[in-house]
């Protein structure tokens, strides 16, 4: 298989109207939408295409030394990501870290944050998942100590390997609620 056909299985992935070109916007609408604009591997590709023009087509082999044969960047567009449906999974954690934050009914706020871990209680969500795909909400930029928070990615990782059926976004979405809800952990009985 050349590295042509490799780029050109990417390329295809994104010209959804066989046109044999893209646009700048459909390159970067892909990136964005898989979570991974801030992602370094991506940064000297985005800079590349701040000089097109918004219907200046890009072919195939334009879009092949964008790529530079980086195999992320054509999981980027062919979508094998680690979480294929980013989209999806961005808005579930939103919803859900809304939900929380509202706490509309009470059921978050019953217990009390952690004694030994007081900086865990303060912290905004944030998600990163191995490819860089990133999702932040609140006050996620301010610094603070990962310690217990940590053992949600594994746990929820070990559950989706076990075999258990769930879609994607339920998964995510009961991770997420987990992760959330462990910061205010419920009162002893």
């Amino acid at each position: 298989m050349t590295l042509l056909s490799v780029d050109r299985r990417a390329f295809d992935c994104t010209d959804c109207e066989r046109r044999c070109y893209l646009l700048k916007h459909e390159i970067l609408r892909q990136i964005e939408s898989n979570g991974v604009s801030s992602n370094i591997q991506l940064q000297s590709m985005i800079k590349a295409l701040e000089g097109k023009g918004p219907t200046e087509p890009i072919s195939l082999q334009e879009f092949a030394g964008l790529v530079l044969s980086c195999n992320f960047v054509k999981k980027v567009f062919e979508s094998r990501l680690i979480i294929p449906e980013y989209s999806a999974f961005h808005r579930n954690f939103w919803e859900v870290y809304r939900e929380i934050k509202a706490d509309g009914d009470g059921r978050y706020s019953k217990g009390t944050c952690a004694d030994c871990i007081p900086s865990l209680g303060k912290a905004d969500p944030s998600f990163c998942s191995i490819h860089g795909q990133y999702s932040a909400f609140g006050d996620s930029m301010t610094k603070f100590s990962m310690q217990s928070v940590s053992k949600e990615v594994p746990a929820w990782r070990s559950w989706s390997l076990s075999g258990a059926e769930s879609s994607c976004s339920e998964a995510s979405e009961a991770a997420l609620r987990s992760s959330c809800c462990w910061r205010r952990a419920a009162e002893p009985t």
